[in-house]
């Protein structure tokens, strides 16, 4: 059937059975209109396919027991696979999409899926930076960028016949089989999210059509119906996804283009509002409630699963899935002259296997880790090598543009294996940005070299050996800036709409940014162009002012790495298309994961490696130290008296030093200082996101889980804590000049933000 149908190995697909021929009758009418003659239909009972015969349409017949929209479309993704395996590319339709013109006519065909999102502007349908605010983490580690992008229809979209299409479709279809969820929420979790642990990704390529060609109903009836430049414009296609019921829409956008009757779709419900708010204004009003229930997440339950599975080592596919890299790069003899590649040569080890790699009679690519430091890394990097030692890491370079670094070093240097090398990358001119486009020059060319690299900042502590917890299953594996299952593997955030109605919440997705000061790269065409892109993206003063600060650098390093691996391709940005993993945050430990919930906490299996990377340098020898000693001394006193954050300056903040005593010490209940009146004004409290949290007078704490009990903490001499008791639960809170509360549960450590919403709106309104 694929034979007598497809053109150019192409096909329209929707999957039905004979409950809807009424609305399968426009749909076959409107896409023969619209010059679609490769179209198909998966049958689905015994009773469509006579209809089918009669109106010559061509179909696929395949039974199923499935009833209801969602069951039916839960099918769908298996059914790609299928036609996928013949080497037939699809584009799968829902049938309450209004075919314009031919859709295959205006695809890019230049990614693995071509989806169409439920955008309604350039942010909403493309991607947008958020800048997330957790001001308890002190000045360097306050901010920190997200990327959010509203969910990509499962009812229209297109997938090339290509190997990264079927494992998508693979997990797709597994998920449908062994899980409780629903085609649209899956589709837009698998398209979005990296691989972690033992779910892998698909390591597709993803292009986000045009939202104004490719549109869906919100976008026509509030965008292009109410603005005068879209007067002429005719859709390709539009999807009836917003609105309830259907078929009047449906039927204006039929009769507006295909029978040319211009005041159509002014005749489908007058009161619709003339206009979409942007994603960030529809949430302004409960920002504080999002960001604080999301910057103090503590859902650690799919990373602490995996260590429980077998610990830091990789873990199989769930899926049962391979992926084959672009290794193009083949080692060779290094030239002479080549300074870089002779000392990489020398301490590089031979290449492992990953646990989810294709089988290849390559051998693997010879591996190394490199770190660069210059006169103001010195102390790190000794704390760094002493613990590189004491994991047998012997296959490290440490890269250095000065004679200087290597005096002071001294005997700390490359003993027994390490490797130091004087050389001075053109890009380093002394900035903190020459420094980060040095080291993504040098990590470029040793990939272009063939060789796999492992790039790490001078404030790292090794606690085991790292290159047997890496899978080798993507071009980039990486250490993520997130704390929890939601913030570093991604999740499914629902945006309100209350205009919309019925479908008033749009689903998406959010991830916050990955760690540009570790991770791992295999020598692979697309690492090399990530490289290549993220230098020219620096070298941009629109992005990266040249004097910027280190922190500042930090920032916009983090933001374009985020971008480069996370958005899709649309209009004329084209992306990398690099398959990358997000490194378990519990395994590859990031300085708010540590100093926020693992110092206090007990885990299954010891980290690899932390980085210090939410605080400031000038401390962050001392935090490595106090981590050296907890996690390979057994010293843990250190570590825990250290504070959460660090002061612009580099001094400490009193408000957020170590745990306190979960014991009152006869403190009684109530305000009984200033911080315990100004309780009392700022009510209500948004916690951990959830509002409405009030602290009354006579020690009474009114919460959404029900009554409570509140006091001055009497440990704190500064007087800037107090206790909360509800739920059964006993808590201590330490506030901030700000107003901002860090709140610890005392039984399991678990940390959120309290922030007085009050504030939060009075603030808002000034700016």
């Amino acid at each position: 059937m694929v034979r007598k149908t497809a053109i150019d190995r192409e096909v329209l697909v929707a999957v039905c059975n004979s409950g809807i021929i009424n609305q399968l009758s426009k749909w076959v009418e409107s896409n023969r209109r619209a010059g679609i003659e490769n179209m198909m239909i998966v049958a689905i009972d015994n009773r469509l396919p006579q209809w089918l015969d009669e109106n010559k349409v061509a179909y696929w017949r395949r039974t199923t027991s499935a009833a209801g929209s969602h069951k039916i479309s839960a099918q769908k993704f298996q059914y790609v696979r299928e036609f996928l395996t013949i080497g037939c590319s699809v584009i799968m339709s829902d049938i309450d999409v209004v075919y314009l013109q031919n859709p295959f006519l205006f695809l890019h065909k230049d990614a693995d899926i071509e989806g169409t999102t439920d955008g309604w502007d350039d942010g909403s349908a493309y991607g947008w930076t958020e800048t997330l605010d957790d001001p308890s983490m002190g000045a360097a580690g306050r901010f920190r960028p997200a990327m959010r992008i509203t969910a990509w229809n499962s009812g229209l979209w297109y997938a090339r016949a290509t190997h990264a299409s079927l494992r998508l479709m693979a997990i797709l279809a597994h998920r449908m089989a062994t899980e409780d969820t629903w085609d649209q929420a899956a589709f837009g979790e698998e398209v979005a999210r990296p691989a972690r642990d033992g779910h892998m990704a698909a390591g597709i390529t993803k292009r986000a059509l045009n939202h104004w060609c490719f549109c869906n109903s919100k976008t026509l009836f509030r965008r292009i119906r109410t603005e005068p430049r879209f007067a002429d414009h005719r859709p390709v296609v539009v999807h009836a996804n917003y609105h309830q019921p259907k078929p009047p829409r449906m039927a204006a956008v039929y009769d507006r283009w295909h029978l040319g009757q211009k005041d159509a779709l002014e005749r489908v419900d007058s009161r619709e509002q003339k206009f979409t708010v942007p994603a960030p204004e529809l949430e302004k009003d409960f920002l504080h409630m999002i960001n604080d229930g999301f910057v103090s997440g503590a859902n650690t339950k799919d990373a602490s699963a995996a260590l429980q599975n077998g610990g830091c080592t990789p873990q199989p596919s769930k899926h049962d899935l391979k992926i084959a890299l672009h290794t193009v790069f083949k080692r060779a003899p290094c030239a002479a002259a080549d300074a870089l590649c002779n000392a990489a040569a020398a301490v590089a080890i031979a290449g492992a296997r990953s646990v989810n790699g294709a089988p290849s009679e390559r051998a693997p690519p010879p591996e190394l880790a490199v770190v660069m430091a210059a006169s103001a890394d010195v102390e790190a990097l000794r704390v760094l090598l002493q613990t590189a030692k004491r994991a047998s890491l012997s296959n490290l370079l440490v890269v250095v543009a000065s004679q200087a670094v290597l005096d002071d070093l001294g005997e700390d240097c490359c003993q027994g294996g390490p490797r130091a090398l004087l050389y001075k990358p053109p890009e380093d001119d002394g900035t903190p940005l020459g420094a980060v486009l040095a080291r993504h020059a040098v990590v470029g060319h040793l990939l272009s070299l063939g060789f796999a690299v492992l790039s790490a900042s001078p404030a790292t502590v090794f606690l085991s050996n790292p290159f047997r917890a890496l899978y080798r299953d993507s071009d980039i594996e990486v250490m993520s800036t997130g704390w929890d299952d939601g913030s570093a593997y991604g999740y499914n955030h629902v945006l309100d709409d209350p205009s919309m109605g019925f479908t008033r919440f749009c689903h998406g997705s959010r991830i916050v940014a990955y760690e540009p000061g570790f991770f791992f790269a295999m020598p692979t065409r697309e690492a090399v162009a990530l490289s290549s892109r993220l230098r020219a993206q620096l070298k941009q003063p629109a992005r990266v002012d040249p004097a910027a600060t280190a922190l500042a650098v930090g920032a916009a390093e983090r933001e374009i790495l985020l971008h480069e691996l996370w958005l899709p391709s649309h209009h004329e940005y084209a992306s990398i298309g690099a398959v990358y993993r997000v490194m378990n945050y519990l395994c590859f430990v990031n300085s708010k994961v540590l100093f926020r919930q693992l110092r206090f906490a007990g885990l299954p299996t010891k980290p690899v490696a932390l980085q210090i990377n939410y605080h400031a340098q000038a401390g962050a020898v001392k935090r490595m130290q106090a981590a050296v000693a907890h996690y390979l001394d057994g010293k843990s006193d250190e570590l825990r008296a250290l504070p959460l954050a660090d002061r612009e300056s580099g001094e400490e903040q009193t408000a957020s030093d170590g745990k306190l005593s979960c014991d009152r010490g006869g403190a009684g209940r109530g305000a009984a200082n200033k911080v315990g009146e100004q309780l009392m004004q700022r009510s209500p409290y948004a916690w951990g996101g959830v509002g409405d949290m009030s602290f009354r007078e006579n020690g009474v704490l009114e919460t959404p889980w029900g009554k409570g009990e509140w006091g001055v903490h009497s440990g704190d001499a500064s007087g800037n804590t107090v206790w909360a008791d509800f739920v059964g639960a006993r808590h201590n809170v330490r506030f901030m000049e700000s107003g901002l509360g860090v709140s610890t549960r005392c039984s399991d450590n678990s940390v959120v933000l309290v922030r007085s919403i009050k504030n939060a709106k009075a603030a808002e309104k000034k700016r």
